[in-house]
């Protein structure tokens, strides 16, 4: 019994790492790097703010309404909903009407996979340690403290 429970505790430990190499790899390829945009400008609102903008404003704000300033790396979007724009090819711009819910993060997915590994890791440990942490046969017992005087 003994063996089977530090067999299964190694196993969690091996199945918590490869699960966060895994996650990593999996993040790694199914990730795409965008900037959110609350509002999406009208074609005529685009001409307009091409034609006032400073080069040295963010392009998003010629398609809409940047969220938050960063760009988030989202999940399981559909590819045309992106919008590529034409003054940095490079970027993705993700509209995100005010009612629809938004995209899975990966740093969502990330901070629920590490959890997971982590609780699968930990329990993997106490299996794995338990068994060693009895007391041998031939070892005296620890001896009880007297009953504290009334």
């Amino acid at each position: 019994m003994r063996h089977r429970r530090s067999a299964v505790g190694i196993l969690l430990l091996v199945l918590a790492v490869l699960g966060i190499v895994g996650l990593e790899l999996a993040l790694a390829r199914l990730g795409v790097r965008a900037t959110l945009l609350s509002r999406r400008n009208t074609p005529a609102e685009e001409d307009e703010q091409r034609r006032v903008r400073d080069p040295r404003d963010d392009v998003a704000e010629i398609y809409g309404v940047p969220v938050g300033g960063v760009d988030l790396e989202v999940l399981f979007v559909d590819a045309d909903r992106f919008v590529t724009p034409r003054e940095a090819p490079d970027r993705r711009l993700l509209p995100v009407a005010p009612g629809e819910a938004p995209p899975l993060q990966a740093r969502t997915v990330r901070y629920v996979g590490r959890a997971v590994a982590a609780a699968l890791g930990a329990g993997g440990l106490l299996l794995w340690a338990a068994p060693r942490w009895r007391p041998r046969a031939g070892s005296r017992p620890r001896p009880t403290p007297p009953p504290p005087l009334a």
